[in-house]
């Protein structure tokens, strides 16, 4: 008899009031935002701006012939030629939100040239009342070409990234794709983005996760953690998380004083 050990990557996570603050897959959106620059998408009006002129280039849903991460559809914004030695910003804004203790934003990205060009990507952050005021926009955080996709060489892949949330409170995120073109012909690299949330993350477990025994077909884990509630997800390496697919296992949420039972 021949014996087949499988092995599977487990996510573990304690939950604390899991809440979904936004959720964008841009599949209802129209080509693009209308005149005045706002994009109604299915979690609401987003805003696309740019530094400039607001007539160049700017973030639609028409990406092919780049493919989607899911559905049919992403938000995609194109290279342009905006000039030598222009500065130019592709702004693609969330409708404001109440960012809760513990949120992170997740999303789905790639870009669609091989090698570093020089476009910068950055996520920024708001509390203004008005979204268009681009200049109350602080950094969040900032990703070259090679940092933005690193999954292969070629930097081609979508990738998730996954960024917690320092702050709580009424904000806008945008999205902003920087490039500084330095000649006359159009430069830098595309963006898409795909299946946008903001979600209250989950709690990872004070010690690491333990399995003392396993069986053939079971086994016992044991976890350490100060919260009550908790979910276990498990499929074959490289599976995304929250999303059900073939032999991928996702628990209901159980508590301290269900089955199985944190230790």
């Amino acid at each position: 008899m021949k014996k087949f050990i499988f092995i599977f990557l487990l996510s573990f996570s304690s939950v604390l009031g899991y809440s979904q603050i936004l959720i964008e897959d841009f599949e209802a959106a129209p080509l693009t935002a209308d005149a005045s620059g706002v994009w109604t998408n299915t979690s609401g009006d987003w805003l696309v701006k740019d530094n400039r002129t607001n007539t160049g280039e700017n973030w639609k849903n028409v990406v092919n012939p780049f493919t989607k991460y899911g559905g049919t559809k992403a938000a995609f914004v194109n290279r342009e030629n905006s000039g030598a030695g222009v500065l130019a910003e592709e702004w693609l804004i969330t409708p404001q939100r109440n960012i809760l203790a513990n949120s992170q934003l997740r999303f789905f990205t790639r870009q669609t040239l091989v090698g570093d060009l020089g476009t910068k990507y950055q996520v920024r952050a708001s509390s203004a009342a008005d979204p268009a005021d681009l200049t109350q926009y602080t950094l969040v955080i900032e990703y070259t070409e090679s940092e933005l996709s690193s999954l292969t060489a070629d930097q081609l892949d979508y990738e998730e990234k996954v960024i917690n949330l320092a702050f709580t409170g009424q904000r806008y995120l945008a999205f902003v794709k920087v490039f500084t073109q330095p000649t006359a012909a159009a430069g830098g690299d595309r963006w898409l983005i795909d299946d946008a949330k903001i979600v209250e993350r989950c709690i990872d477990p004070v010690a690491p996760l333990g399995t003392p025994v396993i069986g053939a077909t079971t086994t016992r884990l044991e976890w350490t953690s100060t919260n009550t509630q908790f979910q276990v997800q498990y499929g074959p390496a490289g599976f995304t998380l929250d999303v059900p697919a073939p032999n991928v296992v996702i628990s209901p949420v159980f508590t301290n004083n269900s089955t199985p039972r944190r230790r």
